[in-house]
């Protein structure tokens, strides 16, 4: 089952649990647990969602399975797919767990089932319905409220909201030829109708983990080198939202607000622990496209350990910021230079307010404005027979009114883009 928001996702974890006790799936008396999420109940028989990478488990985020054992402190849980693998781990090594029976559909993608459901709500849009309602290999079904929709006309006008652009996601009939789907009608019911197959459904593909077998060494925490480990959990969250960001905007899509929302959270979140270390990360991934989706592989921690132990010896050393900022100022005022004409007004007056920012922001470094002094050529900039030190401007000043002045002649200063 799949949702908008982690609010309804509880609930309908909390009713299917219900009724898999009243069945008398769930075995045993219930045992709660401490979780990343908080307390939740277990028992035998129970599904359960992994909410974090961890490769000594063999356990990826959104993998799912069922409780076999659980006691004080530690679970054991047979992991759907065609293996029936079976892993146990203690809560003290790995706690980023919840109910399985339904998720967001943020979490959900990338995952595929043989039945899905999505519960329809008003904070749905075309690309988060369409995430929701690709998640099946035979059928799903679209489930929605009277309280949310007057009738059906409204539920479709919601589900088919534009967002900032049409793509290639947006082509209704090829998506439904591709699911199975026929995408205009629904049973009285309140769902989507599955299209009978003629065929037998594609065979499974094997379980990416298949094979695998866990190392016998119990699991350790993973941290990076120089990083405290109370702050290592808060970068991770952080590099996984924004990860998510990325790979939406690498396919020419607009951000999802929950995905907005889920970043904006997890930089608080790092703030409220470390605001240098979130000011470090913020950088070293903003200087590093596609480092926060190394997050979840091999080695990806360690390498943006290592972008920010670099960001925080700038942040700290006078010298490397001047570096830096001749760097970022050179850079910018290149981009500058190939936007000419009309074409590129837009792009153009955005590099233009990148340079404005730096130029202004030496007014709050002055170590570095002063260093900067004697950097005019590196910058563009020449004084002629006058050091800069003389000129009647300070370095930030000079900058910016370059922006604005192409090539000027004043008192003793000439400006060179």
């Amino acid at each position: 089952m799949l949702a908008h928001t982690r609010v309804d996702v509880a609930e309908l974890n909390r009713l299917a649990r219900g009724r898999m006790r009243e069945g008398g799936v769930l075995k045993g008396e219930d045992q709660v647990l401490a979780t990343e999420r908080g307390e939740r109940a277990f028992a035998v028989g129970d599904r359960l969602m992994f909410l974090r990478n961890e490769r000594s488990l063999g356990v990826k985020n959104g993998t799912l399975g069922t409780v076999e054992r659980v006691d004080g402190g530690g679970l054991a849980v047979r992991l759907d797919g065609p293996e029936q693998r079976r892993v146990s781990f203690d809560l003290k090594d790995y706690a980023h767990i919840d109910h399985g029976y339904a998720a967001t559909i943020h979490k959900s993608q990338g995952v595929t089932v043989d039945r899905a459901h999505l519960l329809a709500t008003e904070g749905l849009d075309r690309h988060a319905a369409y995430v929701g309602l690709s998640r099946h290999r035979e059928a799903v079904s679209l489930h929605y409220g009277a309280e949310d929709f007057k009738d059906r006309d409204q539920l479709a006008r919601t589900l088919g909201r534009e967002r900032a652009k049409d793509t290639s996601l947006d082509y209704g009939p090829v998506f439904a030829e591709r699911r199975g789907m026929e995408g205009g009608r629904a049973s009285g019911s309140g769902m989507l109708r599955p299209l009978e197959r003629a065929d037998p459904p594609t065979p499974r593909q094997a379980s990416r983990f298949a094979g695998f077998k866990p190392r016998e060494a119990s699991p350790r925490p993973m941290t990076m080198d120089g990083l405290e480990p109370r702050l290592t959990a808060p970068v991770r969250a952080y590099a996984t939202a924004r990860a998510d960001i990325e790979r939406m905007q690498q396919r020419g899509l607009p951000a999802l607000p929950h995905q907005e929302n889920a970043m904006q959270q997890a930089g608080r979140a790092l703030e409220s622990v470390s605001p240098e270390t979130a000011k470090d990360l913020r950088s070293a991934l903003s200087r590093h496209p596609g480092l926060a989706g190394r997050i979840d592989q091999p080695g990806g921690l360690e390498a943006i350990g290592k972008a920010m132990t670099q960001e925080a010896k700038v942040r700290g050393d006078p010298q490397l910021r001047a570096d830096r900022f001749v760097e970022d100022w050179s850079r910018f005022t290149r981009q500058r230079g190939q936007l000419s004409g009309l074409s590129h007004r837009d792009v153009r007056v955005k590099v233009e307010t990148q340079l404005r920012n730096l130029a202004q922001g030496l007014d709050r470094d002055p170590q570095v404005a002063k260093l900067l002094t004697a950097r005019g050529k590196d910058l563009g900039l020449s004084t002629g027979a006058r050091p800069m030190a003389a000129v009647p401007f300070s370095i930030g000043q000079v900058l910016e009114r370059s922006l604005g002045l192409g090539r000027q002649h004043g008192p003793g200063l000439d400006i060179d883009r």
